[in-house]
């Protein structure tokens, strides 16, 4: 009697343990399907998990491209982990020591995106954009197609001239940062300007959304749980 009470008990206790796992990943699961607005820049999203083959296949790719300088395009759904694929690609490249600025391009005012983008020396104090903030590292643009036509153009022309000017300045200034952007449709469905897309064209990676990483659950769960 005492032998099956004991085992009672912890079949009781596995089970138990068992649901509160797989409450764990649900919750965490759902934190992840429904970020909120600045989730992408999270240290959880940050953090570089890879169990799943879809992963395994995403980090081959991702550490394939870090090494050369070219502009990169994470094409990613709502929580698939833009930031943490970013500073894969930064981490593993010549750039690694320098600065990595990551920029939520919703957040920005259309009307203003061009001058954060390029910065304003006729505001006071001047503004440093965002091209020049990430020099020597690597400027990550997320949701890039909210930046608007006027940043847009500006990107375009620095990524093919190498250089950039400020707004209220005669002189251009050294273009010396990576630029990796995300997009939620692959580039050539986006209204973006034809020399962008030449320069994204086969640097596009598309990111493992959370469907596809079920091996990576519970330790996403435990991360989150551990911050």
């Amino acid at each position: 009697q005492e032998r099956l009470h004991a085992a009672e008990s912890a079949r009781a206790a596995a089970e138990e343990g068992r649901a509160l796992a797989q409450h764990r990943v649900e919750v965490m699961a759902a934190r992840l399907a429904h970020p909120a607005p600045t989730a992408h820049l999270g240290d959880l999203d940050a953090a570089w998990i890879a169990y799943a083959p879809a992963s395994r296949a995403l980090e081959q790719r991702l550490d394939a491209l870090a090494p050369d300088d070219g502009p990169v395009c994470l094409l990613a759904e709502p929580g698939a982990g833009v930031a943490a694929a970013a500073r894969r690609l930064h981490g593993h490249s010549p750039r690694a020591a320098g600065p990595l600025v990551v920029v939520d391009c919703g957040a920005l005012r259309v009307d203003a995106a061009r001058a954060a983008l390029l910065g304003d020396a006729r505001s006071a104090p001047r503004r440093e954009g965002l091209l020049a903030q990430a020099a020597g590292g690597t400027l990550v643009l997320c949701d890039l197609p909210a930046l608007g036509h006027d940043a847009l153009a500006a990107l375009q022309e620095a990524l093919a001239t190498g250089q950039a000017r400020s707004l209220g300045e005669s002189s251009p200034y050294a273009v010396e940062a990576r630029v990796v952007v995300s997009t939620r449709r692959p580039p050539e469905e986006v209204d973006l300007p034809r020399g962008l897309l030449r320069a994204l064209e086969g640097r596009t990676v598309r990111t493992a959304p959370l469907r596809a990483r079920r091996e990576d659950l519970e330790s996403l769960s435990l991360l989150g749980i551990d911050r």
